[in-house]
């Protein structure tokens, strides 16, 4: 089983909350029907690639220092 410090736990609830804030930012956009919308969504979506890829490079960062 797999050990991660608190600081990995951390910063992956955080890309969590990110994400789920700008979905739901991306929403309102997109309901409210402005102008940025697309924009909004295109954030949300790069975001909702890049963040895990971070987060996972992140952790491969500190298991390789910790060695």
């Amino acid at each position: 089983m797999k050990q991660y410090t608190k600081l990995q736990r951390r910063l992956a609830l955080a890309g969590a909350v990110f994400l789920i804030f700008i979905y739901i930012l991306a929403l309102v956009f997109a309901l409210s029907d402005s102008p940025l919308a697309p924009r909004v969504i295109a954030a949300a979506i790069f975001c909702t690639v890049a963040i895990p890829i971070f987060i996972y490079a992140f952790i491969m960062v500190t298991k390789m220092m910790k060695k």
